[in-house]
């Protein structure tokens, strides 16, 4: 690419001029190769583009910066933790991360932080800790009050990571990279509540499903970068200079083994099996549909080939490595674009110099090494990204010094394995996969089927076979379900001033409802369905005449309230349907369109729901600082009250 650089290229109008980057692309049979290509490229200051279809979430600074939303979602998880921590916000270094573990063995990483940040021998160390689990912590409470991508903003900002991330190679896409990670977050918030916990769990499920997403796209018409794409997206397009990379890569596929075989012109083959004697056999029809999908696979290379060879205008070269040059000259099979073209290109070369030229790289002469650099970099970056130190595998470097020793290292005798031990490794199960799967924030009913960060069952279900009311059995021509009928009530009870219902009872209801209908707050639907002789009913009770009289009385009251699941700090949201005080004290009421024939049916009704009561009362607590003397269910369609012990 550098000999390319400023060499004259003549257009077909006749016109000369120097070459550039963006006349240069590099094709790749795969897509695999293409992220450590670009890398290794831009590492070495030449300005490249690859062009994948996905990929996008294995990026260093994107898996980083996630395991910043991990730790603060939740800080009991190692690898997060560890990265977090040996990242440019934190700077611990390895030895600072080793003199940790060494001083605390026992458990996991993050209780060793806390264990040594207490008392830890190393004072630097300690205030390191100290001034982490509080940024930390101040990222949880904003976590919970802003919008995730304007949190996500802050983050990156506040901390310099977006800075950072713009000084590294090729760090334009880096940050083009974390401004769609923004992107996401904020479309992702407009379809889902789930917070911050249920990003992240987004996100791995697109990994874990594999689906595709490509980087940031910085390539436009006339961008000056070399581009590298496979041959495949090259269709249609030409370049002055071209360079197919991977040429000595096997072309051919995998005979399949004993599975079976299938083709569109002999069906399917089995292979022959003797499970009494564990014998098995690949059968003659096996081995003709394999050779034929390895002449039709030969085929489509071929023409794969021919693509990447119409792509130049001016030059191409071949880059490919084979473990022995001589046998290329030679080999009867064609396995590899290597295989089909060096001996025609050799041949030009002899005949005619100015047209084709071969130059060979040997080990000695450093080929190799470049290579193992690219390979251990790439690989180095795979495990780092999702594991600590991911920061350090934006660069091949260390991978190249670590190849360098790999042969001498082979070759030394492998230590007898622990049989006790490689059992211990496989039995292991992290301590806190309870506390992973807890959220930042739950609904009241959510969290009330949650018992020590298991989420339980739904409940007993209500028995179905009940003897409703005859006015419940007529279904009025209405295709509401019962919670949307219960959701109606509600808007109606919220709405209807108590003291005047108590006074003038039904009519005034009714009255109340067609106005709410007129003014477009409940649909023509929900007016048919919603039955204003139940709510008449509430204030003929004693706990309705009590709630209308109140001095004070509150209805549909939002809370937040601080909770612990599974020893971590999560945020409870609800809507308090109705409370009130009096005299006797504070009373807690909540509404629900539900059916009791007798007391059997009754005590199931507050099994279910007073798990979301008893946190009603506890935030209402919390806000009045008075206790709840009185906890009440009221059945809209049995037209009573149903009491709720809060001890």
């Amino acid at each position: 690419i550098r000999e390319s650089i400023g060499q004259p290229f003549t257009e077909l109008d006749g016109t000369v001029r120097p070459i550039g980057y963006g006349d240069i692309a590099v094709l790749s049979r795969g897509g695999a190769a293409i992220p450590q290509i670009e890398r290794y490229l831009n590492n070495e200051g030449i300005p490249s583009h690859g062009e994948t279809d996905g990929g996008y979430y294995e990026t260093v600074e994107i898996q980083v910066f996630l395991n910043f939303l991990r730790v603060i979602s939740n800080m009991n998880q190692d690898v997060p933790l560890i990265s977090v921590m040996s990242s440019v916000v934190f700077d611990f270094t390895p030895r600072q991360l080793a003199a940790i573990r060494i001083q605390m063995r026992d458990g996991s990483f993050y209780s060793a932080v806390r264990r040594y940040g207490e008392e830890g021998s190393d004072e630097l160390i300690r205030e390191k800790i100290h001034r982490m689990m509080d940024q930390i912590d101040l990222w949880k409470e904003i976590a919970r009050t802003l919008p995730l991508d304007e949190l996500m903003r802050r983050l990156l900002y506040e901390t310099g990571y977006y800075d950072y991330c713009s000084g590294l190679p090729t760090g334009q896409q880096r940050t083009s990279n974390l401004r769609l990670l923004l992107e996401k977050a904020a479309s992702y918030e407009e379809t889902s509540h789930m917070g911050l916990y249920g990003f992240l769990s987004y996100v791995e499920a697109m990994r874990r499903t594999g689906q595709k997403v490509s980087e940031a796209s910085l390539v436009g018409e006339g961008k000056d970068v070399v581009r590298i794409m496979t041959v495949h997206k090259s269709k249609g397009l030409e370049f002055p200079v071209v360079i197919l990379a991977g040429a000595g890569k096997k072309a051919t596929g995998s005979s399949g083994g004993k599975a079976p075989a299938m083709h569109k012109d002999f069906a399917i083959a089995l292979a022959e099996e003797r499970p009494e004697i564990h014998w098995s056999r690949k059968t003659l029809l096996q081995k003709v549909i394999d050779g034929k999908r390895r002449r039709e696979g030969m085929e489509e290379e071929i023409r794969i080939l021919y693509v990447a060879l119409t792509r130049p205008k001016e030059k191409l070269a071949i880059v490919g490595s084979v473990n022995d040059v001589s046998k290329l000259q030679d080999f009867p099979l064609k396995k590899s674009y290597m295989d089909m073209i060096y001996g025609t290109v050799s041949r030009m070369a002899e005949e005619d110099p100015a047209s084709a030229e071969v130059i060979l790289h040997w080990p000695g002469e450093g080929a190799a090494e470049e290579a193992e650099a690219i390979e251990a970099g790439a690989g180095a970056e795979e495990a780092g990204a999702g594991e600590a130190g991911a920061e350090a595998a934006a660069s091949g470097e260390a991978g190249a010094e670590a190849a360098a020793g790999e042969p001498e290292a082979a070759e030394a005798d492998e230590p007898e394995i622990d049989p006790a031990e490689i059992d211990r490794r496989l039995s292991f199960v992290y301590p806190y996969q309870e506390q992973q799967k807890v959220k930042t924030k739950y609904s009241v009913t959510e969290l009330s089927k949650h018992k020590d960060g298991r989420t339980d069952e739904a409940g007993p279900r209500i028995p179905q076979l009940l003897d409703l009311p005859a006015e419940d059995k007529e279904e009025k021509g209405v295709e509401l379900t019962s919670a949307e009928i219960g959701t109606a009530m509600h808007t109606c009870m919220e709405r209807i001033d108590f003291k005047t219902a108590l006074d003038q009872g039904e009519p005034y209801i009714r009255q109340e409802t067609e106005r709410l209908l007129e003014q477009g707050i409940l649909t023509e639907e929900e007016y048919k369905a919603i039955r204003p002789e139940n709510m008449a009913e509430f204030f003929r009770t004693e706990i309705g005449a009590r709630a209308a009289k109140a001095p004070v009385l509150c209805r549909e009251k939002e809370f937040l309230l601080q909770k612990e699941v599974s020893g971590v700090p999560t945020i409870v949201q609800g809507i308090i349907d109705c409370y009130f005080e009096d005299e006797q004290g504070l009373v807690l009421i909540d509404y629900k369109n539900s059916w009791a024939r007798d007391e059997e049916a009754e005590q199931i009704l507050i099994d279910r729901y007073e798990g979301q009561i008893r946190l009603y009362a506890e935030a209402l607590e919390e806000v009045t600082g008075r206790p709840v003397s009185e906890a009440w269910l009221y059945l809209f369609k049995s037209r009573r009250f149903v009491s709720v012990a809060l001890s």
